[in-house]
């Protein structure tokens, strides 16, 4: 995508219509489990469109596959599912929105919210990262219509809250979600378990330091110790100079008074 290849001398028309028919293969690349080759097909797929002549609204047609052919994205493989939304992830983080280019709502309605029903938590889990992602954009539209979806689990719509809250509270330039879950309907428990962790460590940690004395308490019993150790010297060095002073009962047998 670099000159002389796309240079300025090639028609943006002919560098798009060139390019285009990879980004469902790249899409369908990023469905494998070589993980090697998945990061690098998601590393072209998102560099592609930093070319100026590359128009977003081709990988929006190619991700909504799915809600127009079908199968259905809450039925379909999870692999599949997953290299949609996880590269409209990339996308929007990298790119943002262009209302010119495609309509977040469409995207919103027809792919996020049907993922939110998948079987398999990693796929609801790159679901509500792109709904974070959207609301940093977007705004509160995007938290009143999580609202509004019907049948969606109360624990799940909980986690989407609470993640849209740490925007707020970022100043809608917080951190992305990393890492991996196990399953988002153990989220609260696992919340509770790790504060629960923080409060032992905390009273461990206060336990300590009562146990152990400070420094200042130790260099004060060590002086102590110094003077008592000084203090008794000194009063064996008195006592061994008054023995030395007195005369032995053999001097006095020895130079009887008056001899």
């Amino acid at each position: 995508m670099q000159p002389p290849v796309c240079g300025d001398d090639i028609p943006h028309k002919v560098v798009n219509r060139t390019v285009s028919p990879f980004i469902p293969l790249l899409i369908e690349k990023i469905t494998e489990l070589n993980f090697r080759s998945r990061d690098l097909s998601m590393k072209t797929l998102v560099g592609l469109f930093r070319h100026p002549a590359m128009d977003v609204k081709q990988f929006i047609e190619a991700i909504m596959d799915l809600p127009v052919k079908g199968p259905s994205p809450d039925k379909a493989p999870w692999r599949t599912v997953l290299a949609r939304t996880e590269s409209l992830l990339h996308m929007i983080q990298e790119y943002g929105i262009n209302p010119k280019a495609w309509d977040w709502t469409v995207v919103f309605q027809h792919l996020i919210v049907p993922t939110l029903f998948h079987q398999n938590p990693d796929v609801r889990l790159i679901s509500i990262a792109v709904i974070k992602e959207l609301y940093k954009i977007v705004g509160p539209e995007v938290r009143e219509r999580v609202l509004e979806i019907n049948g969606l689990k109360s624990n799940l719509v909980q986690t989407i809250v609470r993640q849209l809250n740490s925007v707020d509270e970022e100043g809608r330039g917080g951190r992305h979600l990393t890492g991996a879950m196990h399953g988002l309907e153990q989220i609260p428990e696992a919340e509770e378990d790790a504060e629960n962790v923080r409060k032992s460590q905390m009273s461990l940690g206060a336990g300590a330091l009562n146990r152990d004395p400070s420094a200042a308490q130790l260099k004060s019993q060590a002086s102590q110790g110094a003077l008592k150790s000084q203090a008794s010297q000194g009063a064996l060095k008195t006592q061994g100079s008054q023995e030395a002073l007195k005369p032995s009962g053999s001097q006095g047998a020895l130079n009887p008074s008056g001899s």
